[in-house]
């Protein structure tokens, strides 16, 4: 089964008008025109997103507590439909808060089984990124390089499982967090992401970061004085997810002609609006109804993820919690509902 290796730095600069939720709009500077850099794959051929997406396909995110939010899986998800919207796909967020590369193993058995993905999503650095007493950046660095190699070369033997990605952690936000910032955790995270593409090289499976842009539109707004684009530095806003997602989508091929008529917009309007010029994608504003149609499908995953949540978190290990089979049930009824929506809503390309 193929495998491929793809190498996203999205190092083009646009305007931001930063918010945190609801806050007020505040410009910020466009770059002089620096464009990102993208690797070809080892076939030397671009990727092309739907060789990678497939019709049927069961997607799993295997991440910490900023795949546990759920908003950027929710905006692929909710992008994914409007593209495929007879594809039939589904996709599983299967983020743990906390969570590193090392734990991250000790989840994959019972992901795998119940989930019984065929492309999964791994998006760690977050905890991993925090050195442990004594130890240099060089050997954080050396530990997420093992522990991920491990869990790679775990998910490549799963049964179901055709493409493995390696997302590059999202930076943190300068200035919020002295801790942090005491730590030089950005430069910790940019390691981590160089790590995870040499992992990505080494298993033969792709990678997307995500840092570099993320970094430049977090310093940016902190410079600018503007509002936060994180939750006390450290985790993304939903808006900053929703970046995060077109990152993501960018990094997969997808392209701006073929998502800007489906009016991709996660959120509301008026909070889309105001980060609209910081996404990798270029999109105008959909109209009313398409923009409608995108947050009606992004909030309606949210009940099948919270019924996912109770199936492998909480079922067996909470008194309170309903019978696993209760809740897959109820995820599978909350997904169908997602889908019907899209098939009838979206034209089939």
């Amino acid at each position: 089964m193929p495998q491929h290796t793809f190498l996203h730095r999205a190092l083009t600069l646009w305007t931001l008008a930063a918010v945190f939720f609801a806050c007020l709009p505040a410009a910020l500077a466009q770059n002089d025109g620096a464009e990102g850099q993208t690797a070809a794959v080892p076939e030397g051929r671009p990727i092309e997103w739907r060789k990678m997406i497939r019709p049927d396909d069961q997607i799993l995110f295997l991440g910490d507590e900023v795949t546990q939010q759920g908003f950027y899986t929710r905006a692929f998800g909710a992008a994914m439909c409007a593209l495929m919207p007879k594809g039939d796909l589904r996709v599983f967020n299967g983020g743990r808060d906390g969570a590193t590369a090392a734990s991250a193993l000790n989840d994959v058995e019972e992901l795998l089984a119940l989930t019984k993905p065929t492309v999964v999503f791994i998006y760690l650095g977050l905890n991993d990124a925090m050195p442990q007493p004594g130890e240099s950046p060089e050997g954080v660095a050396q530990r997420f390089h093992k522990h991920l190699t491990i869990l790679v070369e775990r998910l490549q033997k799963g049964p179901t499982v055709r493409e493995v990605f390696i997302l590059g952690p999202a930076a943190v936000q300068s200035g919020m967090d002295v801790n942090l910032d005491s730590l030089n955790f950005n430069d910790l995270l940019s390691r981590l992401s160089d790590t995870g593409l040499a992992v990505a090289a080494e298993r033969k499976v792709s990678f997307i970061d995500l840092f570099p842009h993320t970094h430049f539109v977090f310093e940016k707004a902190q410079r600018d004085e503007n509002d936060p684009l994180t939750l006390r530095g450290r985790l993304p806003s939903e808006d900053s997810h929703i970046i995060i997602a077109s990152l993501l989508l960018k990094g997969l091929g997808v392209t701006e002609k073929e998502l800007d008529p489906l009016g991709w917009s996660p959120l509301a309007s008026r909070k889309m609006g105001r980060i609209r010029t910081a996404l990798a994608l270029r999109l105008t504003p959909p109209s009313v109804d398409a923009g409608r149609l995108s947050n009606e499908i992004y909030e309606s995953i949210r009940a099948h993820d919270e019924a996912f949540f109770k199936a492998w978190r909480l079922a067996g290990k909470s008194p309170s919690a309903p019978p696993r089979e209760m809740s897959l049930t109820a995820a599978q009824g909350a997904w169908d509902r997602v889908r019907k929506h899209a098939a009838e809503n979206y034209r089939k390309p």
